[in-house]
């Protein structure tokens, strides 16, 4: 049998088609369907879909992960499986030929004037670059949380349940009883305004924007309400927030949580901040300086007279030697160096304590005693 070289080249032709057919086979394979991305069955439905995607983009939203390098791809990678399979036509697309098959769909589809879905517009959310959308972000809450002396001398970690709105889980915020039930305004086009004119005079005329009363400025609406939130889209709920505080943190600091303030539809949640607080001690307090103690002792009157040495107890239990070897007047402050707050992140330089020290006076003294302090004193 005779082999040309146009037999050849044929051959070799069908031997790379073969291969790369493979290769692109075994990447579809190895990469993650777009319905485990999300954490769904392959049978979800649109609404279990949307849930699942505005649950993990939360978790995966690259405000809330900034140590992570790879928040972005992962936030993006959920949100191209969420654009897939909330879209009819390309789900089922994907579902006959997978990722292959919908980008070709797409590439024909094509008209060349942009669109397509902004995964940040989940949130209302614009990352910079020209043009787009606004941010629309909700208000921050500042909480002012009081913490005991004795836990930031030693550094601790709080839980703090806080009570907010979220979307409601029933109608994932829509307000309405199922998803088909929300129809563009037919008045405004969704626009949620209304253009008329008026002709004042021959070539004059009036032109008005006003809000829509059809739909209230919304652009939708909802013909059938949602029972759980009453059109409402949210409803209460609230969060459980670790609170971790180093050793020496001072009053006025605040501890951020992105994006766990009150959630609202269409709109990225603001900020939780809790401003720490010094809650009041019975014993101890903290000066303006945040670094240094004021404690107070009382002694005898004979200690005072002699000199003393005594036992202090410090916030965190240990003891601290507390002693003047002179004579001690009333009021007077002792000072112990470094024995004061922890600093703030640099927990191994300290301030001091100051002890303001009270005299316990005899309730009465005998005549003898009252003869032997005179010519003591006398001397």
């Amino acid at each position: 049998m005779r082999v040309t070289r146009t037999t050849l080249v044929a051959w070799c032709v069908c031997v790379v088609a073969v291969v790369v057919a493979c290769l692109v086979a075994t990447s579809e394979a190895r990469t993650p369907s777009y319905y485990s991305v999300l954490g769904v069955t392959a049978k979800a439905s649109k609404r279990e879909i949307k849930r699942a995607y505005r649950k993990l983009s939360r978790e995966l939203h690259p405000d809330k992960n900034p140590d992570d390098p790879d928040a972005n791809s992962k936030f993006m990678e959920a949100a191209r499986a969420y654009e897939v399979l909330t879209d009819e036509k390309l789900r089922q697309i994907y579902d006959r030929g997978g990722v292959k098959a919908v980008e070709k769909h797409e590439k024909q589809a094509a008209s060349g004037h942009g669109g397509g879905f902004n995964p940040f517009d989940m949130f209302g959310f614009n990352r910079g670059g020209g043009g787009g959308n606004q941010e629309r972000r909700g208000p921050s809450i500042e909480i002012e949380f009081e913490v005991a002396l004795d836990a930031l001398y030693e550094g601790t970690a709080l839980e703090a349940q806080f009570a907010k709105q979220v979307i409601c889980p029933e109608c994932d915020g829509t307000g309405a009883e199922d998803p088909d039930d929300v129809q563009t305004c037919p008045v405004c086009g969704g626009r949620g305004v209304k253009i008329t004119r008026h002709q004042m005079a021959p070539g004059f005329v009036q032109q008005m924007q006003t809000t829509c009363d059809k739909c209230g400025g919304k652009g939708k609406i909802v013909k059938s309400v949602c029972r759980a939130c009453r059109g409402r889209k949210v409803v209460p709920g609230s969060s459980v927030i670790d609170i971790v505080l180093e050793s020496g943190t001072p009053d006025g600091h605040r501890v951020e949580f992105p994006m766990e303030a009150d959630q609202a539809p269409d709109m990225v949640p603001g900020d939780l901040i809790f401003v720490i607080k010094t809650a009041p001690h019975p014993t101890f307090t903290r000066d303006a300086n945040q670094v240094d103690l004021h404690t107070s002792a009382t002694i005898s009157l004979l200690d005072a007279l002699v000199g003393f040495s005594t036992p202090l107890v410090h916030l965190d239990g240990h003891t601290v030697d507390l002693e003047n070897v002179g004579i001690t007047r009333p009021g007077q402050v002792i000072k112990i160096a470094g024995e004061g707050m922890p600093h703030f992140e640099t927990p191994d330089i300290r301030g001091d304590l100051y002890v303001t020290v009270h005299i316990r006076m005899p309730a009465r003294l005998s005549s003898g005693q009252k003869d032997q302090l005179r010519k003591i004193l006398a001397e």
